[in-house]
């Protein structure tokens, strides 16, 4: 009866190994959830991005429009000489009166007064034309400039995406290589329970072998065969469990003989247990 107490260690250590795993598969779930989190950030720095390439495209419109008024400025201004130029063909026109007449040279200068007045004014009008003008290319430059700085903004911005995506992916990365950490401890769980069991069925066999042929008086090798029988069902049931749960989505025919290998042990170690009852502790092996 001393394998008992070994046989509950291996089962309490075989709990533990389960209970670590169990801690690997939540350590893997907060790295998938630290990777979503960075993903959604990149999600963000990208919609940023895309805002200063909108608040660009609209500096660049402003500039446009500033072109515009700067071109109707310069337009009004060549209407002003345009009309200089006609006073002045008028004053030229009184002149030649003038000499006509006297009367008409009174008249004709007072036109010719009225003609250059009109010229100072249309050149008054040229000149404010083309300070309008100035300052709707300088309101352009300064347009181009704010256009400029929102691009370079916005370039900022999608490097900052960039950095995020692949810290992004460098998490996933993370995640994946604790995953197949994980499985891999699973994967040596699964084959240390499965060679438990199968070590225990060899040890049994040799031990029965020996009880019927060398030594049929010690009891005590019936004891053991019994124990080994139970940690054997108790251990290749724990793998296939494990590996059926964690590693795998559908289970090979060849485990259907390792459960039925785990309930014949289990029943021989159930029907040593009532041939010690029934014999009174005497083996009837």
């Amino acid at each position: 009866m001393q394998g008992v107490p070994k046989a509950q260690q291996g089962v309490t250590k075989v709990r533990q190994g389960i209970t670590r795993a169990r801690q690997g598969v939540t350590k893997v779930r907060q790295g998938l959830t630290r990777a979503r989190q960075g993903v959604t950030k990149a999600r963000q720095g990208v919609t940023k991005a895309r805002q200063g390439l909108t608040k660009a495209r609209q500096g660049v419109s402003k500039a446009r429009q500033g072109v515009t008024k700067a071109r109707q400025g310069l337009t009004r201004a060549r209407q002003g000489v345009t009309k200089a130029r006609q006073g002045v063909t008028k004053a030229r026109q009184g002149l030649t009166k003038a000499r006509q007449g006297v009367t008409k040279v009174r008249q004709g200068l007072t036109r010719a007064r009225q003609g250059v007045t009109k010229a100072r004014q249309g050149v008054t009008t040229a000149q404010q034309g083309l300070t309008s003008a100035r300052q709707g290319v300088n309101r352009a430059r300064q347009g181009v400039t704010k256009a400029r700085q929102g691009l370079t903004r916005a370039r900022q911005g999608v490097t900052k995406a960039r950095q995020g995506v692949t810290k992004a992916r460098q998490g996933l990365t993370k995640a994946r290589q604790g995953v197949t950490k994980v499985r891999q401890a699973l994967f040596r769980a699964i084959q240390a329970m499965e060679v438990i069991g199968f070590l225990s069925l060899v040890v049994a066999l040799v031990l029965i072998i020996l009880h019927v042929c060398v030594m049929q008086d010690k009891a005590k090798l019936v004891h053991i065969v019994t124990v080994l029988c139970f940690v054997a069902g108790i251990t290749i049931i724990i793998g296939v469990i494990i590996f059926a749960v964690s590693l795998s989505s559908g289970l090979h025919f060849a485990f259907a003989f390792c459960l039925i290998a785990a309930l014949l042990s289990a029943v021989a170690g159930i029907l040593l247990l009532m041939s010690f009852k029934n014999t009174g502790g005497v083996c009837a092996v």
